[in-house]
């Protein structure tokens, strides 16, 4: 989450793929990883991560619907239906 907030995406992609590799099931792993992806403009690994994240924590959808992140790309919103 500190590397997003950097700005250093690609690190953070990299950081959380390891991790991932470690623990599939952290969905907030999955979650942070789709940000990264979505801010290096890899829009379909971004869904791809998010689907899964939501499929291991259904609770991320509702945090993602008042998140700053969701609330400003709106074209995100559909994954959340």
């Amino acid at each position: 989450v500190i590397l997003i907030r950097e700005r250093k995406y690609p690190k953070a992609v990299s950081i959380l793929t390891q991790a991932l590799t470690i623990n599939p099931g952290e969905a907030k792993a999955w979650y942070n990883r789709a940000q990264a992806y979505y801010l290096i403009g890899e829009k379909k690994k971004a869904i791809s991560d998010f689907k899964k994240a939501f499929d291991l924590d259904p609770s991320l959808k509702f945090k993602a619907k008042i998140s700053k992140f969701f609330l400003a790309h709106k074209e995100l919103m559909k994954l959340l239906k």
